[in-house]
């Protein structure tokens, strides 16, 4: 039989063991929650911060992608053409070849030329042009026609311009100088015609022209 005094020596000691592994549980999780808590928000974060480089590496290779395919066109400049002309120009009424400027014209027979302060003068009205006078040209080793513009004279002129086939014309009204012009081609050949009204004159004062040509294309037109 275990005696009271025993009793009362063993009771508060067993008492205090049982109490202390509680107070110390309950103190020791919440600081282990707050540590658990914070790398989870950094991780996020860093998570986070660890995709936006993934997703700008994607946009520049896409972007890479983009200037690769752009690099791999043709190395090319842009030139002008730009010429005022003259009866000289055009030795023979019979046409033939005109070197201007760089570019090697083929043009039509025509009844006349002269010269005047605007430009030269293709038929008269003793020698009317019944057909059209036309200038022309083909362009080689990539060359293309971006652009032209002519300046005509000639009291109800038809003008038609040709590149690679599209059509344009025009139909003067006025005895003075006009443009006729057209952009955005890109036409590896070219050609102007023009005829009168009549028994009246046309006049060609200027045709100006732009190309796209390839770096490794010798045709170098000028101004």
């Amino acid at each position: 039989m275990v005696k009271p005094w025993l009793l009362f020596g063993v009771l508060p000691l067993l008492l205090s063991c049982a109490q202390s592994p509680v107070e110390a549980s309950s103190s020791e999780a919440p600081s282990s929650i707050e540590e658990t808590s914070q790398e989870t928000s950094e991780g996020s974060f860093s998570s986070e911060s660890s995709l936006d480089p993934s997703s700008s590496e994607g946009d520049s290779a896409s972007s890479g992608e983009g200037s690769s395919f752009l690099s791999e066109e043709d190395p090319h400049h842009e030139a002008s053409f730009y010429h005022c002309f003259k009866k000289s120009d055009f030795p023979s009424l019979n046409g033939g070849e005109a070197s201007i400027n760089g570019i090697s014209f083929a043009y039509t027979s025509s009844p006349y030329f002269g010269q005047s302060s605007e430009g030269v003068q293709i038929g008269s009205s003793n020698r009317p042009q019944k057909d059209p006078f036309s200038l022309s040209f083909d362009l080689e080793s990539g060359a293309k026609v971006l652009s032209f513009s002519a300046f005509i004279k000639g009291n109800g002129y038809s003008a038609e311009a040709s590149c690679d086939g599209e059509v344009f014309s025009a139909k003067g009204k006025a005895s003075k100088l006009e443009e006729f012009s057209s952009e955005g081609l890109s036409g590896s050949s070219f050609s102007l015609s023009l005829s009168a009204s009549g028994k009246a004159a046309v006049y060609l004062y200027s045709l100006s022209l732009t190309f796209w040509i390839p770096d490794s294309c010798s045709f170098s037109p000028k101004t």
